[in-house]
């Protein structure tokens, strides 16, 4: 299955420095996508 990749894939970033900031990019990332999408206004931080 995938999960099992993706557990691979977790493991290696978290060997490498700036795992949170990379993760916290990308959840940014998406809930600002997601606010987009769904026709609200962006929340800016």
């Amino acid at each position: 299955m995938e999960l099992q990749f993706l557990r691979e894939m977790v493991r290696s970033l978290a060997q490498k420095k700036g795992l949170i900031r990379i993760i916290l990019t990308w959840f940014c990332f998406l809930y600002y996508f997601h606010n987009t999408g769904s026709g609200s206004s962006p929340t800016r931080i």
